[in-house]
């Protein structure tokens, strides 16, 4: 394995442990798990330290990640125009990957009803719910560890909702991904190729991308 695969695979594991729950998971741990060198794990802690990703108290193997490096590892969005969403922890962005990668029918099965519920990427699950034989929009998703986290929680107030909020269907990661945000920012900003900025319910969602 080459030296940039092993410190993927590294970082993915790390990622892979928080997201099923793991606040503070074990680097040294992680690294025997997926047969990483102990002297190659500790290596890359201290370069991810160097570059104010990772922090530590004594031993770089049983650090954490800093708010810099939860961005990096793709566990906390860096542009954020919704207000703070409690699924935000885990990336909404990463989110409609796996809403994405259950690949969700545009109408329901004949014998279904108004959810469907389907298997995504990294052993998680996710539960569309269909309008009018229409798929209208995620209803929730299901953890590796079968824990449920609502799309929709009570009491979210947000003049943009948050991305798995505006989500309506395959395609839309995309587009949120590349139309300019309609929050006030600076930088440049990626348009769709039509040039045009796309809506959904009347609001336009997307997020900034710096030179």
């Amino acid at each position: 394995m080459k030296a940039r695969e092993d410190e993927m695979q590294f970082r993915s594991a790390i990622t892979n442990a928080i997201r099923a729950g793991e606040k503070l998971p074990s680097a040294r741990k992680i690294a025997a798990e997926i047969g990483l060198n102990q002297k190659r794990a500790w290596y890359l802690c201290d370069k991810w330290i160097s570059k104010g990703w990772w922090d530590c108290g004594v031993n770089a193997l049983s650090g954490w990640l800093t708010d810099d490096g939860k961005v990096i590892f793709g566990l906390v969005d860096k542009e954020r125009n919704w207000a703070p969403h409690p699924l935000d922890k885990y990336g909404q962005f990463y989110l409609l990957e796996v809403a994405e990668s259950a690949n969700p029918p545009l109408y329901p099965p004949a014998d279904g009803g108004a959810w469907l519920t389907l298997d995504a990427k990294d052993g998680w699950k996710v539960c569309f719910f269909y309008d009018c034989d229409d798929l209208d929009y995620i209803e929730h998703f299901i953890k590796p560890n079968g824990d449920v986290l609502e799309a929709w929680p009570d009491d979210y107030v947000s003049e943009i909702p948050a991305p798995v909020m505006a989500w309506c269907g395959p395609g839309d990661l995309e587009r949120m991904l590349n139309t300019p945000s309609n929050a006030a920012v600076q930088g440049r900003c990626e348009a769709t190729s039509s040039g045009e900025a796309a809506t959904c319910n009347g609001l336009l969602y997307g997020r900034r991308i710096d030179e």
